[in-house]
């Protein structure tokens, strides 16, 4: 199912795309990561948590952009670009 959501997403004929157009293959990504910690839970012993945590320090760090905060200078989008290829 995330194949195919990503497939729709993917074939979008437009050179620009929002996050919203991922969000169908986000839900089954994350249910299925969900899933996945669950039946590892007792090989994970504590990573599971740290996982989470870090998802979430992610989810707080890429907020501003994820909501489409106004930038404060022409160069600011670049604190979010961890690889030359986002440009």
């Amino acid at each position: 199912m995330w194949v195919a959501s990503l497939l729709i997403w993917a074939l979008i004929p437009k050179s620009l795309g929002f996050y919203y157009y991922y969000y169908p293959s986000g839900i089954f990504l994350v249910v299925a990561l969900t899933v996945a910690l669950d039946h590892w839970r007792a090989e994970l012993r504590g990573w599971d948590e740290f996982y989470l945590l870090a998802c979430f320090a992610l989810l707080i760090y890429f907020l501003p952009v994820l909501c489409a905060e106004p930038l404060t200078d022409a160069g600011a989008f670049r604190r979010w670009t961890w690889f030359s290829s986002w440009i």
